[in-house]
C-alpha cells in the first residue's frame, strides 16, 4: 500500500496478515523522502510506480532524462532513451499521460 499525506510524506507499506488472530498488520517499508510527484495527476491512478512497486519513474534533473529507480535502494536502474520520452519536446506531466507500466 502506498500512503501519501502530502509532500514530502510518502510512505510504503507491507500487509501482514495473522490468520489465527484474523487481523491485519501494516509494516512500513519505506518513507520516501523525494517522490516524482510532478509526475502524478489527481486521477487516482498511480502510475510512477511499478505494479509490484519493486521499481517507480523520476527525472534525472542533471541531464533532463526520465530514469527507473529501484524502490527501495534508490539506484538508478535504466536511463530512458529521450527518443522515447523527451522532456525538452514536451511536459513531463503530458509524456506521463500515454506512459503505462506493462511488467516489473
Amino acid at each position: 500500500m502506498l500512503e501519501k499525506l502530502g509532500h514530502p510524506r510518502v510512505f510504503l507499506y507491507e500487509k501482514e496478515e495473522n490468520k489465527m488472530r484474523r487481523t491485519t498488520k501494516w509494516k512500513c517499508l519505506r518513507r520516501f523522502n523525494k517522490f516524482p510527484e510532478d509526475l502524478e495527476n489527481d486521477s487516482g491512478y498511480l502510475r510512477a510506480m511499478s505494479p509490484s512497486f519493486q521499481f517507480f519513474i523520476d527525472i534525472n534533473r542533471s541531464n533532463n532524462q526520465f530514469v527507473i529507480k529501484d524502490t527501495f535502494t534508490m539506484k538508478e536502474m535504466v536511463n530512458i532513451p529521450k527518443d522515447l520520452m523527451d522532456i525538452d519536446e514536451e511536459k513531463p506531466l503530458e509524456i506521463m499521460n500515454r506512459f503505462k507500466w506493462v511488467d516489473d
